[in-house]
């Protein structure tokens, strides 16, 4: 066999200086001879149960294997071999031949492991010796004295394969306890809804990040908060999202008709939606606004609490508003082909932010007016888009102030509750169409006034 590797110090060590020298004392470079030592060594490895003479050059020996751990190689593994091996291996390991990750057989094992070894049935059918009876034997008969399945004891009544089986199954112990339901994500063991349902998000967010108070205590109302946590999940139904629920076909943005419509794409990337951005201000938006990803976008711009000097207005507050007015924008050239222009986009987003910002810095709280049951309902031709053609010069005057960037709601005061106005409208002249101003309050209406005072 080969006995060592032999280096040429006269020349660079290279594959024609490297010479066998072979058990007979002779150097060789042979080829038939080198290949033959070669297998015939390997051979010898792990066929001798003797130790192989040292006399190699790196201290120690190779080790040879026994026919004992020979035989154990062949020996069929059992099923709790096979779970801890299983369990040992990462998720993600390269798939085999079924092309399936060890994650699924580790997921699935209870459902995936009994076919692996079929139940055995009644442990009567499995003797070696049909007549031996069993009727009083228990598994504690089959326990040596360190508590472990005496594989010697079980060989004499039952047959290999059933050992096996026995083998999986853990051998009982003076402190098992029947076996019971426990919930593992509680303290004390009992299932609770919030522990289910924390079990189930605790991969998707951190409910300690801080940048969930920047979008819920938002000082503007609820929807526009869930706006921004969709915006933030990225799951408003744009087309792409759209595409992903196989609502549609077509993922292209309906405004510029050249990308995607994804959620960064539609409130900052489109070409329309960027004009807005451009239209601010150039202090109001940071330097890298438009090259941030979608999560840092929205923490450095939600998070900035500056204030625009042109508007005295928080840009956070800015920043929600028209991200909304955006998004209301699109829907309403999308479902109603009739969309807004950009100065108005920007105007009524600039005046819903001031509205929000005074309305939450106010410290004055007006009471409300007692409930009022009535039938009134704002009439439909003051807001459709039929108004701008009404008869009515009223209605038009109506419509024309109501389309621009202001904060417009319609309210119905009852003709007691403001009393001095409802007079003052019976002393007009119908034929006079004139502003009418009082040097003095007219008599008929002096007691409202006293009353007001």
């Amino acid at each position: 066999m080969i006995d060592h590797i032999f280096y040429s110090s006269e020349k660079p060590p290279d594959l024609q200086n490297i010479t066998p020298h072979l058990t007979d004392g002779e150097w060789s470079s042979d080829d038939t001879l080198l290949k033959a030592g070669a297998v015939q060594f390997y051979k010898n490895l792990f066929a001798n149960d003797s130790i192989v003479p040292t006399s190699y050059p790196i201290k120690g020996h190779f080790p040879t294997l026994t026919r004992s751990t020979l035989g154990s190689l062949d020996e069929v593994p059992n099923s709790k071999e096979i779970y801890e091996a299983l369990m040992d291996m990462a998720p993600l390991k390269s798939p085999g031949w079924d092309s399936l990750h060890a994650e699924f057989f580790q997921r699935q094992w209870s459902t995936v492991g009994p076919t692996l070894f079929p139940r055995l049935g009644p442990l009567r059918d499995h003797r070696i010796d049909p007549t031996t009876n069993i009727t009083d034997v228990t598994f504690w008969n089959f326990l040596n004295h360190q508590g472990e399945w005496d594989i010697a004891k079980l060989g004499e009544t039952f047959t290999p394969e059933a050992i096996q089986h026995i083998l999986s199954i853990k051998p009982p112990s003076f402190t098992d306890m029947p076996d019971s339901c426990f919930w593992r994500w509680t303290s004390d063991h009992n299932f609770h809804l919030q522990s289910a349902y924390s079990n189930q998000v605790s991969e998707t967010w951190n409910c300690l990040d801080p940048f969930w108070p920047q979008i819920w205590k938002l000082k503007v109302p609820q929807r526009l908060c869930l706006f921004l946590w969709l915006v933030h999940h990225q799951k408003l139904m744009t087309n792409v999202e759209r595409c992903k629920r196989c609502l549609t076909l077509d993922p292209s943005c309906p405004i510029c008709h050249t990308f995607d419509e994804s959620t960064l794409h539609l409130l900052r990337d489109c070409p329309a939606t960027k004009q807005i951005w451009e239209k601010l201000p150039p202090s109001c938006l940071p330097i890298n606004f438009f090259s941030l990803c979608m999560d840092d976008w929205l923490r450095l711009n939600l998070g900035s609490n500056a204030l625009i000097q042109d508007w005295n207005i928080p840009w956070n507050l800015v920043f929600t508003s028209l991200l909304w007015h955006i998004w209301k924008n699109r829907n309403e050239a999308v479902f109603a082909e009739s969309s807004n222009t950009l100065d108005v986009v920007l105007s009524r987003s600039i005046t819903l932010a001031k509205y929000y910002n005074e309305e939450w810095l106010s410290s004055c709280v007006v009471p409300s007016s007692p409930p009022c049951h009535n039938q009134w309902r704002c009439p439909e031709s003051a807001s459709n888009s039929t108004a701008s053609s009404n008869h009515l010069s009223l209605i038009r005057v109506i419509h024309e102030l109501s389309i621009r960037g202001w904060v417009i709601d319609f309210l119905w005061v009852s003709r007691n509750a403001n009393a001095t106005a409802d007079k003052l409208a019976k002393l007009a002249d119908p034929a006079c169409f004139d502003t009418v101003i009082f040097e003095n309050p007219p008599a008929v209406i002096e007691p409202s006034l006293l009353w007001i005072l």
